[in-house]
């Protein structure tokens, strides 16, 4: 048995304490377009599922720390979903539901491997196989990984050839060891004294401008693109001041923080691959870890400055990245009483790609699959010169044309950043006020207080409900403990 890395530590723990079930699922789907072999399908995922063992790991409890224990390869059988007889509409709206299932169906990491399979037929040459695994044995570099690995062990299959894949020196099991290991060194402390001197101070992050017209009913990230002239332009800034396109776009989320947050200080949580050792290039598993980049506007009057600030805080924070960040965020208290730190995340997703060994009469292409994010989540990824921009967030709280314009804020401020860099950043912008009702609502269109919880803590269970100095509850808490005062309220005697 092997103990847990950092990262799947954090996530196991998360998990059990928050109850966050399916929440923890990272769902893949892909569309495969052209003459499926469906046999061939299963082979290739039964290798897959035998090459990576984060898809038959469990993590059940010796004593009191739990471990990973890998389970012997398995074949894989896929259920298939049939909407062949439904309409475009109809069919999409299927596809979505099964997605969301995907997303949202809870396993018990102790006692259960999570690798479900599903194989949905759009038509007689166009499929969507829809895949459920748990964060804690997967992140996003993975999901390349997987696609590369996959599409190879498929056309070894079809051509009934062996698969011309790279080798895995190292197993996940063997990179939990090492890291713990590691911990012990002397730097360790080194760099946990950067964080905690870096966010001393911060208390619940200020909070982000909520739409009076949220739903959660019909919730879709948001995407847009930065074309490939602003995108040129980032990288000519980015060359001329010696660092990455990643700074002059967190320079530019920086300047929209402040207008959104309507404050100079505040932290942009940013996860990084974690994918260093080229050991760990190759493996499906969790290695990421995240950095607190606490903004600098204090610190800069001009684009350039604050650049130039930007760049020696990511600097630092890579420097000092080996920390966990649950290691961070524990000197604010424990899982329960600590503040919320951030309210935005930000991630540059450029994971490798890899080619088949030959020609593959299926074509694969990643399917986004909706899945929520407390506050905003920015995820940026560069594609033929230009970059694609997509953005999760709390359905309950964000309308998707906020949304949107806030996409358009940042995409302002960055091409302002790169025509005059040396202009200056100019004070924040107060927040908008809130939306009075000109129309005052009748008794009947009011909805009680406690099916509004119950409506939220069924559609969006991990939104935050409560926010306070001891600590946060989400919808799903609150509905569970309301639940309990209830019954016992009852037992002694209350009623209406």
């Amino acid at each position: 048995p092997a103990p847990l890395s950092n990262i799947q530590l954090a996530l196991f723990t998360m998990d059990a304490l928050t109850g966050a079930g399916g929440r923890a699922n990272r769902p893949v789907a892909l569309r495969l377009t052209g003459p499926l072999d469906r046999r061939a399908l299963e082979a290739a995922l039964s290798a897959l599922v035998e090459r990576h063992e984060p898809f038959r790991t469990i993590y059940p409890f010796v004593g009191a720390e739990p471990i990973q224990q890998v389970l012997p390869p398995f074949e894989v059988e896929l259920p298939v979903v049939d909407l062949t007889a439904l309409d475009l509409t109809a069919r999409r709206e299927r596809l979505t539901e099964v997605m969301a299932d995907a997303a949202t169906t809870a396993h018990d990491p102790t006692s259960e491997a999570q690798f479900d399979a599903r194989l949905v037929v759009e038509s007689e040459d166009t499929h969507v196989l829809v895949l459920a695994l748990h964060h804690i044995g997967f992140d996003g570099w993975s999901e390349s990984v997987l696609v590369a690995d996959l599409t190879e062990l498929y056309r070894a299959a079809v051509t009934g050839t062996d698969p011309v894949l790279p080798d895995l020196p190292i197993r996940v099991t063997d990179y939990a060891r090492w890291e713990r290991a590691a911990a012990k060194a002397a730097d360790h402390e080194r760099e946990a004294a950067y964080w905690r001197d870096r966010l001393a101070g911060l208390g619940h992050a200020p909070r982000l401008p909520s739409s009076p017209t949220a739903s959660v009913e019909a919730y879709a990230p948001v995407s847009a693109s930065f074309d490939a002239d602003l995108m040129a332009a980032v990288h000519v800034l980015a060359r001329q001041e010696k660092t990455t396109p990643f700074v002059v776009l967190m320079t530019g989320l920086q300047l929209l923080g402040r207008e959104l947050l309507d404050a100079d200080d505040f932290v942009v949580s940013c996860p990084i691959a974690g994918r260093d050792r080229p050991e760990v290039q190759h493996l499906v598993g969790c290695f990421i870890n995240t950095v607190l980049l606490r903004s600098s506007l204090g610190e800069a009057d001009t684009g350039i400055e604050l650049l130039r600030a930007v760049r020696a805080r990511v600097g630092e924070a890579l420097a000092n990245r080996s920390v966990p960040n649950q290691t961070v965020t524990e000197s604010f208290g424990g899982w329960t009483r600590r503040p919320r730190l951030f309210r935005m995340s930000f991630q540059w997703r450029d994971f490798p790609s890899r080619a088949p060994a030959g020609p593959v009469d299926v074509d694969v292409e990643v399917v986004s699959v909706p899945s929520e994010v407390n506050g905003l989540a920015w995820y940026i990824t560069p594609l033929d010169g230009a970059a694609e921009l997509e953005v999760k967030y709390n359905p309950s709280l964000f309308d998707p044309a906020d949304v949107a314009a806030w996409i358009d804020r940042l995409r302002a401020h960055v091409t302002a950043l790169c025509a005059d860099p040396a202009a200056p950043i100019g004070p924040g912008r107060p927040r908008r006020p809130a939306v009075e009702p000109t129309t005052p609502l009748e008794a009947d269109q009011i909805e009680p207080v406690t099916a509004n919880i119950a409506r939220r803590a069924r559609l969006a269970p991990d939104a935050p409900a409560i926010e306070g100095p001891d600590g946060d509850l989400d919808y799903a808490t609150l509905w569970e403990r309301a639940g309990v005062v209830a019954a016992g309220l009852v037992d002694a005697g209350a009623g209406p």
